[in-house]
């Protein structure tokens, strides 16, 4: 189950630095039933919330 998780949230990730799509979006897309859910497997495997990563990889 840990490497299913963990391939979804290196999709997601790449989502979030290469599109604007919504964190909702990209968590359905990657297969998580929420973004709730989402923000809490990528806190608990990355120390990072989805909205954190995308202003951090924004950033110049």
């Amino acid at each position: 189950m840990r490497y299913l998780i963990e391939l979804r949230l290196n999709h997601a990730m790449k989502l979030l630095r290469h599109t604007n799509d919504s964190i909702e979006k990209i968590a359905e897309e990657c297969g998580f039933p929420n973004r709730y859910y989402f923000t809490r497997m990528l806190s608990r495997y990355r120390r990072t919330t989805p909205a954190a990563f995308r202003a951090l990889m924004s950033e110049p």
